[in-house]
């Protein structure tokens, strides 16, 4: 008989281990899904382009070939308008809304109201709150309160008009009530630059404007919810 060759080890036998097994992942035939379309404004995500589009012409009234260039740094904005916050908000040497508590200083109230629920309020379990000692309503800003207390409570009106003697429960109401003595308009319509004194008669104006009248360049220019207010 002739001799057997010896059986050859397996890769189970092989060495004391078993070898590993390689497993290749096939990628599935056809086209592969598209990406997400993410819209940079307002963080939304849309499955196509063709929505994200959509989305930024009604929403944020962005054009798709208009671009407006950082003259400061190399970041590009889809409208004049979200560059001119970025400016403001990020290379604006002198920022108005200061913090009282850090002195860190920000471009935008909103800013300042945001810095100071999640670093300073959050020491104290929260965002703090200020609560009338009469009827135990509860408000989220001091000068709300102040004046809840002096419309409902106590009727003072200690902001006196210097001209007309009217009086106000609160200073920001005076401030505002002396524009119709100095004439000064603040709030400017973003398409024929009328002036006006308070922001709701400005935004009342903005009903007599259609937006299919402006070309892109001027609703470029807009604070998106400015836009609501324009007629189709």
């Amino acid at each position: 008989k002739k001799n057997k060759k010896p059986a050859k080890l397996t890769d189970k036998r092989a060495n004391g281990f078993q070898k590993e097994k390689v497993v290749v992942a096939k990628l599935p035939k056809g086209k592969l899904p598209t990406p997400p379309k993410l819209c940079h404004v307002c963080g939304k995500v849309y499955k196509n382009n063709t929505d994200l589009v959509l989305h930024e012409q009604t929403k944020h009234n962005q054009v798709s070939n208009l671009k407006a260039k950082c003259p400061q740094c190399q970041k590009y904005f889809v409208s004049k308008y979200n560059l001119k916050k970025h400016l403001k908000r990020v290379h604006a040497k002198q920022k108005e809304f200061v913090c009282t508590i850090c002195s860190k200083a920000f471009a935008f109230n909103n800013e300042l109201g945001k810095h100071m629920s999640s670093v300073h309020y959050k020491n104290y379990g929260g965002k703090k709150t200020f609560s009338c000692q009469l009827c135990k309503r509860v408000f989220s800003i001091e000068k709300s309160l102040i004046i809840h207390v002096r419309s409902v409570h106590t009727g003072e009106r200690p902001a006196v008009c210097s001209v007309c003697d009217s009086s106000f429960y609160h200073e920001e109401y005076l401030k505002k009530h002396m524009r119709l003595h100095t004439g000064e308009t603040p709030f400017k319509c973003p398409v024929c630059g009328r002036g006006y004194a308070q922001r709701g008669n400005m935004k009342s104006h903005l009903r007599n404007h259609r937006r299919s009248e402006l070309d892109s360049e001027t609703l470029s220019k807009m604070r998106p919810n400015y836009l609501r207010f324009l007629k189709p």
